[in-house]
């Protein structure tokens, strides 16, 4: 749920003279407020399975990319140790 354009979590509901209220706790800073329950927004979750599989596809390139900026930098720091040429870390 969103109040506001910020996420937050539902912990409790109650009906004061016909009008729903929600106890929320803003994810953001922890904080709990107390509002009308029709202020809250409900986002559109539905996603398609192309655009799962994008981004699946991204944080693995993600994955790949930060490890193998790990092993070039360690190979950069000792490079006076190592008699390795790159192409045969990488092979």
């Amino acid at each position: 749920m969103r109040y506001k354009g910020k996420t937050c979590e539902v912990v409790g509901e109650k009906e004061v003279f016909g009008q729903r209220i929600a106890w929320i706790r803003l994810m953001k800073d922890g904080s709990f407020h107390e509002v009308p329950y029709d202020d809250l927004e409900n986002p559109n979750t539905d996603f398609s399975i192309p655009y799962l599989r994008f981004v699946s596809i991204a944080a693995k390139i993600k994955d790949e990319v930060d490890i193998s900026g790990a092993i070039l930098k360690t190979v950069q720091e000792n490079w006076g140790t190592y008699n390795v040429l790159p192409p045969q870390l990488f092979g």
